[in-house]
């Protein structure tokens, strides 16, 4: 069957991996790998900092109920400990909230920096509920340094709050 050939399969492969890996190769030995060394040292910039990242404020909060439909603030005031608010990805992580006080029907909202206070950085933004009931959130900071978060590695340095 021309569907399951091995051309289509030596074809796939080319394209799918070896072409890519290629063309990756040509961009991070460019300048010396310039690229590459640059990683490596913002790498150990963010490894050195990020037993000091902490959160330190959570607000506005709505004073009232927030009903579906409705917008209502999320924001978090991080301490970066030096680092740049384009080092970290902040995330919050928005459910339903079960008897037990867990997260159930998540989904991952991404949020902006909005101003920087010194060595600490907001980050907001607007979430509207898609449902009644309680509604609950928590927040994670990764670094970020990728410019595909497809690609992007997964860390062991993750901080929730």
């Amino acid at each position: 069957s021309p569907n399951f050939s091995c051309q289509r399969m030596v074809e796939e492969y080319y394209d799918q991996l070896y072409a890519p890996a290629h063309r990756a190769w040509i961009l991070d030995s460019a300048n010396g790998f310039a690229k590459v060394r640059e990683r490596t040292r913002w790498n150990r910039q963010v490894e050195h900092a990020w037993s000091n990242i902490r959160f330190v404020d959570f607000g506005p909060d709505p004073g009232k109920a927030v009903f579906a439909g409705s917008a209502g603030p999320l924001e978090v005031t991080i301490d970066l400990a030096g680092l740049k608010p384009e080092d970290v990805r902040v995330e919050a992580v928005v459910g339903s909230v079960a008897a037990g006080g867990e997260l159930h029907k998540t989904q991952v909202l991404n949020l902006a920096v909005v101003r920087q206070e010194g060595a600490s950085a907001v980050f907001s933004r607007s979430f509207v509920p898609p449902q009644t009931g309680r509604v609950g959130y928590a927040v994670r900071v990764s670094p970020s340094h990728f410019e595909d978060p497809l690609t992007r590695p997964c860390y062991p340095l993750l901080k929730w709050a």
